[in-house]
């Protein structure tokens, strides 16, 4: 027996006691958030020409070692940890940090406040976004710098009651005339109390659909516990606008509309 057996043995016990440790590594970390495991990839050693007459090479290999230890970037199971400030990333993307060493970037989204109100990752590096809001839509501008996300501690926003919405909802083409679907839509009053609307849609016969918005009247001012006040539409076939009558809110400064300044937008497709 030549030394090249016991030597391709060895690296066989070398390359698989480090194949151990990637998988040691890996069950160590399991609940380490958004750590990605790690895959070992093996490759054949250099071949020895033993010699002979044959056409065929007569080479004997000279053991196995490790190619590559590389992540796996497969998206993780997203869990709740019931913290307002953690985040997660669903497909393609990492977070934004910016620390003493310049910008990096993560998918562990365990983010808490400092402070001062900063939304830091668990070493302390600061997570970068968009704060800035266009003051006639009050939607965040993207087209600016990253800053840093800050909420100073002790100061309360006031709340944005809801002006408008949209909904898109894939309705059963095989709906019988007179069959009804319903999707329940939260909305906010002026002061940030939720409630729960609720669209029913009608089938009015062939690609055709009536629908309405209906609330609970005791959260209504003049409403009757019982007696959902509806905010009805006219129908519509493929794409319908209509503006809904203001509904004033128990308690609310603001009106309640399904939409200031135009109206709700409905989409009727058909199945997959």
């Amino acid at each position: 027996m030549g030394l090249g057996s016991f030597s391709a043995g060895l690296s066989g016990l070398n390359a698989n006691a480090q194949a151990l440790g990637v998988i040691g590594n890996n069950l160590a970390n399991i609940n380490t958030a958004a750590y990605k495991a790690s895959a070992v990839t093996f490759e054949d050693m250099v071949y020895q020409d033993v010699g002979g007459s044959s056409v065929n090479p007569n080479q004997v290999g000279l053991g196995v070692g490790i190619a590559s230890v590389a992540p796996v970037f497969a998206q993780g199971t997203i869990e709740s940890t019931r913290t307002s400030t953690n985040a997660a990333i669903q497909g393609n993307g990492f977070f934004i940090l910016n620390g003493p060493g310049g910008v990096s970037y993560t998918r562990a989204g365990a983010f808490t406040f400092d402070k001062n109100g900063t939304l830091v990752s668990p070493d302390g590096q600061a997570v970068q976004g968009y704060t800035t809001l266009d003051p006639v839509t009050r939607q965040v501008v993207t087209n600016g710098p990253l800053t840093d996300i800050v909420v100073p501690p002790g100061v309360l926003r006031p709340p944005v009651p809801t002006t408008q919405f949209s909904a898109i909802s894939n309705l059963d083409a095989r709906a019988a005339t007179g069959d009804t679907f319903t999707t329940a839509i939260q909305i906010y009053d002026s002061l940030g109390a939720s409630h729960v609307l609720t669209m029913t849609y009608t089938n009015a016969g062939a690609g055709a659909w009536n629908y309405a918005l209906t609330g609970d009247g005791a959260q209504l001012a003049g409403g009757t516990a019982g007696t959902p006040p509806t905010a009805g539409c006219r129908p519509w076939t493929a794409v319908r606008r209509r503006t809904s009558p203001s509904r004033r809110l128990r308690g609310a400064t603001a009106p309640l509309r399904a939409r200031s300044r135009g109206a709700c937008s409905m989409r009727a497709t058909t199945p997959c």
